[in-house]
């Protein structure tokens, strides 16, 4: 059984959900691969970070990946990003995301919230970067899932690092006359400056 935790850490990953297991470990059952994970938890080797979500113990666990594995698919974007990126400075701990669906999860590892995008605006990559297996939001698509989220009532603190082609060019996957509006308008607030 040790060969089943062996090929997880060769993976490089450090959080799997069940499906991930099943194909790593070559288990087309899902029930057997889930009695595998809750044995491998149970004897320390694999640590649950909640129903279906699993993580190799001893490996430093990333609250980014874990965003991306609690719900899927989805993306790390919003308040987060902008946080990272120093656009705003007021962080609530919180890890904020894009998915099919609202919703909030609590964890030991954090609380997790996210927000509701169309698919075809959730499915589509662009603004979207894989950091290290961590699905991101750049900063100017972070920026825009806040305005179409908020309807457009979303105050921005530091935008001198925008970059405002960019931010124009992606706000048309939204395809919201909401996110037209407020993009024009910070456009032409800030080209003057």
């Amino acid at each position: 059984m040790k060969t089943k935790l062996n090929k997880l850490l060769q993976d490089g990953r450090t959080i799997f959900t069940l499906d991930d297991l099943s194909v790593i470990w070559g288990q087309k059952n899902r029930r057997q691969t889930s009695y595998s994970a809750k044995y491998y938890a149970k004897i320390g080797d694999l640590r649950r970070i909640r129903r279906g979500v699993y993580a190799v113990n001893g490996r430093k666990l990333s609250e980014y990946e874990i965003a991306n594995k609690l719900i899927a698919p989805s993306y790390v974007s919003g308040e987060t990003v902008l946080a990272l990126k120093g656009v705003t400075f007021q962080f609530t701990g919180k890890i904020f995301s894009m998915a099919a669906n609202n919703k909030t999860l609590s964890t030991k590892y954090g609380e997790y919230v996210y927000r509701q995008l169309r698919k075809e605006v959730l499915f589509n990559e662009m603004g979207i970067e894989d950091d290290g297996g961590v699905l991101m939001a750049c900063l100017e698509r972070a920026m825009l899932d806040l305005i179409y989220t908020h309807k457009g009532e979303y105050p921005f603190e530091y935008v001198e690092m925008v970059n405002w082609g960019k931010l124009k060019k992606i706000s048309k996957i939204y395809r919201s006359k909401i996110v037209d509006r407020v993009v024009k308008k910070l456009i032409e607030e800030n080209e003057n400056d």
